[in-house]
């Protein structure tokens, strides 16, 4: 009996070792913010996006995966999923960051971004995808011409040509444009000294640029189509605060809006010039916030509506996404915060599409992701 009793608990142990070696091991794998498209363990920084006709957002962003920043890519179709985050850099060994995305009427993609030369200064590098090929081999715009390239900001007009601003090194401000043969024109100085450059382009060419001065004033300089560039207007008109972080947007019919940061006193403003206007509107603070709101995005619908979004503190270390809109009648909303992250919430990117639905894009730290959102959902 002793020793049936030890073969019976042999056997019980043998089954109980076999059942374990046999188990498949667990998989744990980390979950994500549904809003999350780089989705690593890498550092993901600056994504602008940009829509297509058929509704599949596109973004891009600077992301570290491979040890030093690079250019990615990823796309969604309406109502699909992310595709899979691709290197569009090329074979650089050297750091690039900025990124900025358009696409054309034809559904072409363009991206630029600075690029980190092996001789101090940076390039702009531009790429772009044809509809149902691929990414080409990223060239440099801004070289030989001028000494630096950064900070490239990008806009199409509605032939399809491609506008780039950049500062070539200085605070001096270039342009080039890619003509419909592909080429790119020499690039030609327009400004000095400016900073922060931001650029909108109507759909028969016009260029529309605001950049902070010396003076740490909102400038907004205009090119017509016929090539002719307008002398500097100070849009801010605030000379005893400290302005800066502008952006600009046209609307179909030519109405142009602005608006910046106020960091003297940490409030975002707005500004626009209406057709048949001579000067612009009085600035406006949208944010009236006794927190900290930086950092303004301004698009324009079809039906003339502005949508306005800004990043405001919460906590410090800490902040979210506002959003606000100035109706017809140009009466303003009540703020809404359309972020409402754990983290702090640093906005990249602001479109709207064909349907007049708003998507922004943001960085979120501490994890250093790139979030993206939809509005109204």
């Amino acid at each position: 009996m002793y020793r049936r009793s030890n073969f019976i608990i042999v056997i019980m142990v043998m089954f109980f070792v076999g059942c374990s070696c046999n188990k498949p091991t667990e998989v744990i794998l980390p979950t994500y913010d549904s809003r999350n498209v780089s989705r690593n363990a890498s550092n993901s920084y600056s994504g602008t996006l940009c829509v297509g006709a058929d509704g599949t957002v596109h973004v891009v962003w600077s992301d570290d995966a491979t040890g030093q920043l690079k250019t990615y890519y990823a796309c969604k179709t309406a109502g699909g999923s992310w595709s899979v985050a691709v290197n569009i850099s090329g074979s650089t060994t050297n750091a690039c960051s900025a990124p900025q995305i358009a696409i054309d009427q034809f559904g072409n993609l363009h991206v630029v971004w600075d690029e980190l030369g092996s001789v101090p200064g940076s390039h702009a590098m531009y790429t772009n995808k044809p509809v149902g090929g691929s990414w080409v081999v990223p060239i440099d715009i801004s070289s030989p011409t001028t000494v630096d390239g950064s900070l490239p900001q990008i806009g199409i007009d509605g032939t399809g040509k491609v506008y780039v601003i950049y500062d070539g090194g200085g605070g001096v401000l270039f342009f080039t444009i890619r003509e419909l043969s592909e080429l790119w024109s020499t690039p030609i100085e327009f400004q000095r000294p400016f900073g922060n450059p931001s650029l909108a382009v109507s759909n028969d060419g016009q260029m529309h640029v605001v950049y902070e001065n010396n003076l740490h004033g909102i400038m907004y300089m205009h090119r017509t189509s016929a090539g002719a560039w307008d002398s500097a207007v100070d849009v801010s008109r605030m000379p005893a605060q400290y302005c800066s972080i502008a952006d600009i947007e046209v609307d179909d019919a030519g109405n142009v809006y602005a608006a910046w940061t106020d960091r003297t006193a940490s409030e975002v403003y707005f500004s626009k010039k209406v057709i048949g206007d001579t000067a612009w509107s009085q600035p406006l603070n949208v944010s009236s916030s006794s927190a900290g709101s930086w950092i303004p995005r301004v698009v324009v619908g079809s039906d003339y509506i502005v949508h306005f979004i800004w990043a405001e503190d919460i906590a410090p270390g800490y902040g979210d996404i506002f959003y606000k809109k100035e109706l017809i009648d140009s009466s303003w909303t009540n703020v809404i915060n359309i972020s409402n992250t754990a983290g702090d919430s640093r906005i990249s990117g602001f479109v709207i599409d064909g349907n007049n639905k708003l998507h922004v894009l943001w960085t979120e730290v501490p994890d250093n992701e790139v979030y993206y959102d939809i509005y109204p959902k």
